[in-house]
């Protein structure tokens, strides 16, 4: 296959998915309108990344092995996700913080809701779950070692995720003073979003048909879009912005003991429990 072709192919395979993404985003932007809250697209985030990989299923049945386990990934990790969000967003009779400043002076509110965030982020689900729409498209496998090495870096990820989850959430049930500074969260300030990436290279990982250097670089594109975002755009910024505002002293000192995102090698296995750290 040619240059020229295999864009082709690929661009074919994301026009497809593009449009399985606005749909399922259509439908969340329809009961967002019935509750009245946008924030409800955080909770289809993860599903939206199932639904496309099911689609790519029914739209070719014959899939490779490495295909199947990548599935397997997608769901377990979107699901799990989506429920977490889910979780939080029916205790809340608010919408989140972050959708009320984003929409803060905008005229036609209802129509810039439904372009700017459901069909940005269909735009955004298409281009990071792209990787894995080729590969629906190739029955060949990965090689063994890569489809392995890309499934222990995804499991990484997954623990990394929700265990960060999980601990976070102990912490704010017991309602304690302060930053969360313990467990997974004394070895990178963002487990989760770290947990999120790791598992993105994993998957790109295991789509490796190909070592042709086009093949990595078109589907390298959306394991590296869901690092700038979570890295630059609307994860860490974001976060770290209102930690500064609410935290002050306590925060610039967790910020200069902790690392951002990638935790250090030598303690990137280790957990130390939900011990908070003193001051």
């Amino acid at each position: 296959m040619n240059i020229l072709d295999f864009v082709s192919f690929v661009f074919g395979i994301w026009l497809v998915t593009v449009l399985i993404a606005c749909l399922f985003q259509t439908v969340m932007y329809c009961f967002a309108r019935l509750l009245k809250r946008d924030d409800l697209v955080d909770v289809g985030w993860g599903l939206g990344f199932v639904v496309a990989a099911f689609a790519w299923l029914a739209l070719v049945p014959q899939i490779s092995a490495s295909y199947a386990l990548i599935l397997l990934c997608i769901s377990m990790w979107g699901i799990r996700l989506s429920y977490h969000i889910g979780m939080r967003f029916f205790t809340k009779n608010k919408e989140d913080r972050r959708y009320v400043e984003m929409k803060d002076g905008w005229k036609y509110i209802k129509i810039r809701s439904y372009f700017q965030i459901f069909l940005l982020q269909a735009f955004l689900l298409s281009i990071i779950i792209l990787p894995t729409a080729v590969q629906a498209n190739i029955t060949i496998s990965a090689p063994i070692f890569l489809v392995l090495l890309g499934f222990i870096l995804w499991c990484l990820g997954f623990y990394y995720q929700v265990r960060g989850d999980y601990q976070l959430g102990i912490f704010i049930q017991k309602k304690k003073k302060g930053m969360m500074k313990s467990g997974l969260w004394s070895k990178t300030r963002h487990p989760n979003y770290f947990g999120e990436m790791t598992m993105w290279w994993g998957i790109f990982i295991m789509t490796l048909t190909s070592l042709n250097p086009l093949f990595i670089i078109v589907t390298g594109i959306g394991p590296l879009l869901i690092t700038l975002l979570l890295r630059y755009v609307s994860g860490v910024p974001m976060l770290e912005k209102h930690w500064e505002k609410t935290y002050g002293e306590e925060f610039e000192e967790y910020k200069n003991t902790v690392p951002m995102l990638i935790p250090r090698i030598t303690t990137i296995f280790k957990d130390h429990g939900m011990e908070r750290s003193k001051k």
